[in-house]
């Protein structure tokens, strides 16, 4: 398939090297340092590992759901094949 220049025909293969002459100083905008303020940070909370209990509560939490999904399958599969009315 040939090339046949189109809207894209004159861009260059690759970015330039360097930026053009009209963007060399910059954009012209100051941003005063002082007016951002200094970003605080709260307490960094401890790791789910480090709690016994909560993992313990995790634990039963994931087997009580698996347990009322395979019982939700189960019921579903014994309401389909009762007899209709």
């Amino acid at each position: 398939m040939a090339d046949d220049g189109g809207v894209l025909g004159n861009l260059p293969n690759s970015r330039p090297g360097k930026r053009s002459e009209k963007r060399g100083s910059g954009d012209g905008v100051y941003v005063d340092r002082a007016m951002r303020g200094e970003r605080i940070h709260g307490p960094v909370p401890p790791s789910p590992a480090d709690d016994p209990v909560g993992a313990v509560v995790r634990a039963g939490t994931s087997v009580a759901v698996t347990g009322v999904k395979v019982s939700a399958a189960l019921m579903r599969e014994v309401f389909h094949r009762l007899p209709r009315p």
